[in-house]
């Protein structure tokens, strides 16, 4: 099963996979040393050329779980000094209400739960076989 990225603006009180939306501000931080924070998470250096645009993107996962594509990498073993993150391009203008033609690059893999693509506004199926209501 595909989803189809929605982009709802601000976060729906009952958010749904596929449901895409801006970081409120009052989650977004800018720290000492420029780095841009969003809720808790440093930002990729690739959103330092697009933050004047737009405020940080999140998305629903089919398993309930947020992804903010503008994250740089991170995890236990992974310091990620270089803020790498997704390659996120965007076609058009967030309309909301309208499919946001997102797509991220190189796949989303939050281990254990999910992995797949998210490309011209889709996110597609487990690529590990894992089945989502």
């Amino acid at each position: 099963m595909n989803w189809p990225i929605i982009f709802r603006g601000e976060r729906p009180k009952d958010a749904q996979p596929g449901d895409a939306y801006f970081v409120q501000p009052e989650y977004v931080k800018e720290r000492e040393d420029g780095v841009t924070v969003a809720c808790g998470h440093a930002l990729s250096s690739g959103y330092d050329a697009v933050k004047a645009q737009r405020r940080p993107i999140a998305i629903v996962l089919p398993t309930g779980y947020t992804l903010l594509v503008d994250t740089a990498f991170w995890g236990p073993s992974n310091p990620n000094s270089s803020r790498e993150g997704w390659v996120v391009s965007i076609v058009g203008v967030p309309t909301i209400g309208e499919q946001l033609r997102i797509t991220l690059s190189p796949s989303v893999n939050i281990v254990g739960s999910y992995h797949g693509w998210i490309r011209d506004g889709v996110i597609s199926p487990d690529v590990e076989g894992r089945a989502f209501p």
